[in-house]
């Protein structure tokens, strides 16, 4: 590439997003037809899918569309915020609560973070971890397991 053509490359680059919207999301949440839950949902809400997408790409499971939802949430939000950022932020409300549920799973939060590392394979790539439950309320774990013994202790705090 030779020289970068912003306004060019952006035209591509929302040619794109558009035909996706219009092949994917549309038929799977409707168009203008319907009410559609997003309507009433805050921008920051946006933002959270945003960084979840872009989570996910930075650690290395990014799926086929994701930087195309992460452009259509980035729309979503300048669309319901009416361009203002500011109406972007979370809430502190939610902030507070997601720290005290971020604090009371802590522990869990640790034991995973190992297992994610002890899990990733040579490239770096985290390996699919099954857990599953046995009928009896008694969770099992293909691969590490102290995965098992998180799940239990989360739903545990959960109840």
């Amino acid at each position: 590439m030779s020289g970068v053509d912003r306004v060019g490359n952006w035209d591509k680059f929302a040619k794109v997003v558009h035909d996706y919207i219009a092949s994917f999301t549309t038929v799977k949440y409707g168009s203008g037809q319907t009410v559609d839950l997003m309507h009433f949902t805050p921008p920051h809400i946006s933002i959270w899918n945003v960084l979840k997408y872009a989570i996910r790409i930075w650690n290395g499971r990014p799926k086929r569309h994701d930087l195309l939802k992460i452009a259509h949430y980035i729309e979503m939000a300048w669309t319901y915020s009416e361009g203002d950022v500011n109406a972007c932020t979370c809430p502190s409300h939610v902030k507070e609560e997601l720290e005290v549920n971020l604090r009371d799973f802590s522990d869990e939060f640790k034991i995973l973070k190992e297992i994610e590392e002890k899990e990733k394979d040579i490239h770096g790539v985290f390996k699919k971890v099954i857990v599953y439950e046995d009928g009896e309320g008694k969770w099992h774990c293909q691969g590490d397991p102290r995965m098992a013994k998180l799940i239990t202790s989360a739903r545990q705090k959960m109840v």
